[in-house]
């Protein structure tokens, strides 16, 4: 089976003439000239796929609790207070014990979900170190060689591009990430521009 990049085929989501029998007819006429008139897209198995949701899981959890942290240091500073100087991962309840009384319990609220974010994402950064560990310790080992690259960093790398031998050359794998140079073609020059 080959899935078609719908990005590439516009032919057919710009059409005005929709209907599928035509769709199914110009997706097979393209298919019989050139496969890669397609652009196929290649899927993850199933396993990474599972995998990389670990790590998209703990990033929004990591997201909720940098809002509810802001959302808690924006309300006590509309009040005229402030809350302790201190990371989101260390912030508790206690903290607001030196705030008003009539806005504390509504702080202490928030710090609550704060603490218990914080649990969350402790115990899914486990997980993923234990999975990073032992179901792909070789590839994301090679990775946390790099200064600032950890056990999910690596982990979330290995897993967007799941076979890395796939790339001819390490230039593509940035392309697949998104990061493509335009390129201005003039004359005899082609010099690389910045990434988009």
């Amino acid at each position: 089976m080959i899935v078609a990049n719908p990005r590439r085929v516009k032919l057919i989501s710009e059409s005005s003439r929709k209907n599928d029998r035509l769709d199914a007819e110009f997706l097979a006429r393209l298919l019989q000239a050139d496969q890669k008139l397609l652009a196929p897209v290649r899927h993850r198995s199933e396993t990474a796929q599972a995998d990389l949701m670990g790590v998209g899981v703990r990033a929004q959890l990591v997201e909720l609790r940098t809002g509810t942290v802001n959302a808690a240091r924006g309300l006590v500073k509309s009040f005229g207070q402030r809350l302790a100087d201190c990371e989101a991962d260390s912030l508790r309840e206690s903290h607001a014990a030196q705030l008003e009384p009539a806005i504390r319990g509504h702080i202490e609220g928030l710090l609550r979900v704060v603490r218990e974010l914080t649990e969350e994402i402790a115990a899914c950064e486990a997980e993923l170190e234990k999975l990073s560990a032992e179901r792909y310790g070789e590839e994301t080992r090679r990775l946390k060689q790099v200064p600032m690259v950890g056990p999910i960093t690596s982990l979330a790398y290995v897993l967007t591009l799941e076979d890395a031998s796939r790339f001819k050359r390490s230039r593509d794998v940035g392309c697949y990430l998104g990061m493509r140079p335009k390129r201005d073609d003039s004359g005899q020059s082609q010099p690389e521009l910045r990434i988009t």
